[in-house]
């Protein structure tokens, strides 16, 4: 992949990493490095996390195209004395991150929104509520927690729209937290879900780089993520395979192609999608290899 990057980057063509990271940009900026590639060859480097948080610092100039009013009256509006928030957490610096944007952690019973950046703890500013110490507590205090707040009409901001963790039995993500809490309210006027495959964040990334969008391709692994985001948003797209969350199911067919073709069908009968509804990436690679 590394030299994948560097063949592009050498031939002009212009990169943008679009991550559902719940961690602001820094994070990915080292991690970039850490694994051996050259962030600065990259035009721009947008994580959900790091939108979510200017979002809550209220700073984040794209405020107006990146949530309704309500939304945005929530971010810029809401008194300093109530900005309180409750907190699905990754367990990694998830009260440093709501303080550094000037909200406190909250009873569900004080809380005025909902972050989920994580499905390791649940964080009210008394307690944490630890998965990896007792699922069975988690999963209890979690819905819990729900209910509460959706008869509080509490709205939720989902700093990484990810349902599914591309490890060993697919582990739920933030994404997975948002839909529990959208069965509970009945509605989804109350949840704003930041990342893929939802389109502000492809305006975002876009915005003064390329404006044809005939001239884009989203590059990823996961269908519901990368690919619907990107042929919702009409640009190019190109499911690399055997590296991702699909490649396993697909490897379970006697050949690559029936296995391409199994896991279409399923994901958009899944989804309902049926003639030019559904789902196709334009272009399918088993590996981001030059």
């Amino acid at each position: 992949v590394i030299e994948t990057v560097e063949q592009l980057k050498e031939a002009g063509i212009k990169l943008i990493i679009l991550s559902n990271s719940s961690k602001r940009k820094e994070n990915s900026v080292k991690m970039l490095t850490k694994l051996g590639f050259n962030p600065a060859d990259f035009e721009q480097i947008i994580t959900s996390g790091e939108v979510s948080w200017q979002m809550l610092d209220g700073s984040h100039h794209h405020h107006q195209s990146m949530n309704e009013q309500e939304w945005s009256d929530i971010f810029q509006k809401t008194p300093s004395n109530e900005k309180k928030v409750f907190v699905f957490g990754s367990g990694a610096q998830d009260e440093e991150y709501c303080s550094s944007c000037g909200w406190s952690l909250a009873p569900m019973e004080e809380a005025s929104l909902i972050v989920a950046r994580g499905t390791f703890t649940i964080c009210d500013g008394e307690t944490v509520v630890s998965k990896k110490e007792d699922e069975e507590v988690y999963d209890q205090v979690m819905m819990e927690s729900l209910r509460k707040a959706a008869r509080r009409k509490v709205p939720m901001l989902v700093t990484n729209p990810d349902k599914v963790r591309p490890d060993k039995g697919l582990p739920p993500m933030p994404g997975a937290i948002a839909d529990l809490y959208q069965k509970e309210l009945g509605e989804e006027n109350l949840i704003k879900r930041i990342g893929k495959p939802f389109p502000e964040v492809y305006k975002l990334a876009l915005e003064g780089v390329e404006e044809d969008l005939s001239k884009v391709c989203m590059v990823g692994d996961a269908l519901e993520t990368d690919i619907t985001g990107g042929r919702n948003v009409g640009c190019g797209t190109l499911w690399i395979v055997k590296d991702g969350i699909h490649g396993p199911k697909v490897a379970e067919s006697a050949n690559f192609e029936e296995g391409l073709a199994s896991v279409l069908k399923t994901f958009n009968g899944e989804k309902g999608l049926t003639g030019d509804d559904q789902v196709i990436p334009m272009h399918v690679l088993p590996h981001f290899r030059w």
